[in-house]
């Protein structure tokens, strides 16, 4: 989203849902983050919103309870996570850490503020999207976001986990978050195929499970916005801990995009929107492939995929 859009048409996306959602959407950032937090407050409640006009670390077993309980649902088809259920939720809030917290309040504050400095542009973004991010120990699951809390971040990571990772982390929950408001602003999906493993699986660039398209076309995106950040921030690392090395990253998001087109009927599944979206990916992952070294093996598969 950000690397393929730009920071402007981000915050346009913003704008526009909070127009089409009757509100002015104009002024400036922060003036648009108050009406963006309104509207968040009427659509899913407030434990999502900010309360001081920029993103803040929720350190509160009550506020942590109401953002984990966003991430109750049904299982999705073909995932590889436990689902969460009402009990769940409450066994994590008693069992809290407060020093488990405490670490990854500050190893999330200095990685917020690393992206701020190598990118001011990017943390622009992140400061409008992102509104409260909070920690809750659950085995076996790293943390993430979902629709029914646009805004909201939830950090479970190890605390041996490098700050660029963390870093690379804040970015991948940030375009699932831009991703949600890019949706309810103008729509991604034609075709109720598009939520079925059945009728329009592919193979998600994050987890290489079979998965609904809009599950996969959320891995496409994350996945070549940290390809994006890597190649344009922070730089390639040796040995990352939490997303694949480049080359296999890159690999992994062409072999995606083309699963995406081998679902039959795929252009029909998505708006013009959401293809608009798929293409500038496909743009983007032609352009990288072939500015690699052609010595690399799993380069030199994505540069038959494509």
């Amino acid at each position: 989203m950000y690397s393929l859009l730009g920071p402007s048409e981000c915050v346009k996306s913003v704008r526009s849902w909070v127009r089409r959602s009757g509100g002015r959407g104009d002024g400036d950032l922060l003036a648009l983050k108050a009406e963006y937090n309104a509207l968040l407050a009427e659509l899913q409640g407030d434990a999502a919103c900010t309360r001081s006009g920029r993103p803040e670390f929720v350190d509160d077993p009550v506020d942590e309870a109401r953002l984990l309980a966003a991430f109750v649902e049904a299982p999705t088809e073909n995932d590889i996570l436990a689902a969460i259920t009402p009990e769940v939720v409450a066994a994590t809030i008693d069992a809290r850490d407060p020093d488990f917290i405490g670490f990854t309040r500050a190893a999330t504050i200095a990685a917020a503020q690393r992206l701020y400095d190598l990118d001011p542009d990017r943390g622009a973004v992140f400061g409008l999207i992102v509104n409260r991010l909070f920690c809750a120990r659950l085995a076996h699951n790293l943390g993430g976001s979902t629709h029914r809390s646009v805004g909201a971040v939830w950090i479970n990571l190890p605390e041996s986990t490098p700050a660029l990772d963390r870093v690379e982390f804040l970015m991948h929950e940030l375009t699932h978050n831009l991703l949600f408001v890019d949706d309810r602003a103008h729509g991604h999906f034609a075709s109720a195929a598009a939520f079925s493993v059945r009728e329009g699986g592919a193979t998600s660039a994050i987890r290489r499970t079979p998965r609904p398209l809009y599950c996969v076309f959320h891995s496409l995106l994350v996945a070549v916005e940290i390809f994006a950040l890597r190649a344009q921030v922070l730089g390639h690392p040796d040995a990352p801990v939490l997303h694949p090395a480049s080359p296999k990253l890159l690999a992994d998001c062409i072999a995606t995009a083309a699963s995406i087109r081998e679902i039959a009927g795929w252009q029909e599944m998505f708006t013009a929107r959401g293809r608009h979206l798929f293409d500038l990916c496909q743009i983007f992952l032609a352009e990288q492939a072939r500015s690699t070294r052609a010595d690399r093996p799993p380069v030199a598969v994505a540069l038959q995929a494509l």
